[in-house]
């Protein structure tokens, strides 16, 4: 799987978006009716798909879209520009207001903030600016050159690879610098899975410059910047819920739930909501530990959870919103006598999560992005 890109959009004016989104979708539409395929277009949009993007909106009014451009790509910035002008088209200028250009990120880079300068300054060293002109026809020739000579060059490098180490040194040598990049890429990710499954040292080729980083050159960095490894690993512990100075508690993620739950958990612990530990309460309800590090991912959670409730047959809008929490106020909770005492004690320190299922999460999401460009709360 790859990492693909998000574009992070101060909007101006959310009008001109949806209008610019509509219009995309209808561009998407001709496309394939000019191809004698609106049939199977139509197909497509009854099995729900959308032509619009996924979007996350902020609490300023802002606007996190998915492009599915792979983010680490060479020419990133080129497929970028091609998915904004696609996308947006003229408009872009009239939806965006940043003279800095279009903020790109990875997707694997989630930020907690919810505002444009939020998300920006959270993820400065993660992602880059991206210029948002429109690519030009002689940038299309020169990448469509440029793709064949690609090509060829790979090919030629494959062929090479057969016939022996010297024959592939030549080949390389001669290759473009995208094709010797995407080789040298390929065989280190070997060399890691080998290291990985032999035992020996882990060391990543980080950055466009190729770096090799090992336990030692990691310490010397980290000591350069007056930081030790105990300071990056409680940054990291920090990001997966499992410091004890967050008021929300640490740990695994944890839900409290009722009798008839417990059941079809104790009966059957799989479907991707996998338990550690089930501590029963007086009424028969349970508080649930599972096998996941906490963070963000309570709804994440809460909707396996739904998949394995809907697989038993339960009701699940009668068993409403259960209480997702980190696994460290479990103590607090193990002589609640009911399951509504459990959730009194654990307050705002617990999210409530209704059981939906993914696609069900997922329509609710679409919709709610459709709402919020047209400004309907």
């Amino acid at each position: 799987m790859g990492i693909d890109a998000y574009v992070h959009l101060r909007v101006r004016d959310r009008e001109k978006l949806r209008e610019a989104l509509e219009a995309h979708a209808a561009r998407d539409r001709k496309r394939w009716a000019d191809d004698g395929r609106e049939d199977a277009y139509e197909a497509l949009l009854a099995d729900g798909y959308d032509p619009t993007p996924l979007m996350r909106p902020g609490d300023d009014g802002s606007v996190s879209v998915f492009t599915g451009m792979r983010f680490g790509d060479a020419d990133v910035e080129f497929t970028l520009r091609c998915w904004l002008h696609e996308h947006f088209g003229d408009a872009l200028a009239a939806i965006h207001d940043d003279p800095r250009g279009v903020f790109a990120t990875p997707d694997v880079c989630e930020p907690r903030a919810r505002t444009y300068d939020g998300v920006v300054a959270e993820l400065a060293s993660a992602g880059r600016w991206i210029d948002p002109r429109p690519p030009t026809e002689e940038e299309h020739v020169e990448r469509a050159r440029a793709l064949d000579d690609y090509i060829a060059g790979m090919d030629a490098v494959r062929a090479a690879h057969e016939q022996g180490e010297e024959a592939l040194a030549a080949a390389l040598a001669k290759a473009p610098d995208a094709v010797r990049a995407s080789w040298e890429a390929a065989a280190e990710q070997q060399r890691m899975l080998e290291r990985m499954t032999t035992g020996g040292p882990r060391r990543l080729t980080l950055g466009e410059g190729g770096g090799v980083i090992d336990e030692a050159s990691l310490l010397a960095a980290l000591g350069g910047k007056g930081l030790s490894l105990e300071d990056l690993v409680g940054s990291i512990a920090g990001r997966l819920g499992m410091t004890d100075d967050d008021p929300r508690g640490h740990g695994r993620i944890a839900a409290v739930v009722p009798p008839a739950v417990r059941r079809v958990l104790e009966a059957s612990p799989s479907g991707g909501f996998d338990v550690d530990a089930v501590m029963p309460l007086a009424d028969g309800s349970a508080i649930v530990v599972t096998t996941r590090l906490g963070g963000e991912d309570e709804d994440f959670m809460a909707q396996h959870l739904a998949a394995v409730v809907e697989a038993a047959g339960l009701d699940r809008a009668a068993i409403g919103p259960l209480p997702f929490f980190r696994e460290s106020l479990a103590d607090e909770l193990t002589d609640a006598p009911d399951l509504a005492s459990a959730v009194a004690r654990l307050g705002d320190r617990a999210k409530a999560c209704h059981l939906r299922t993914f696609d069900e999460a997922f329509a609710e999401e679409r919709q709610g992005v459709k709402r919020w460009l047209r400004g309907v709360p």
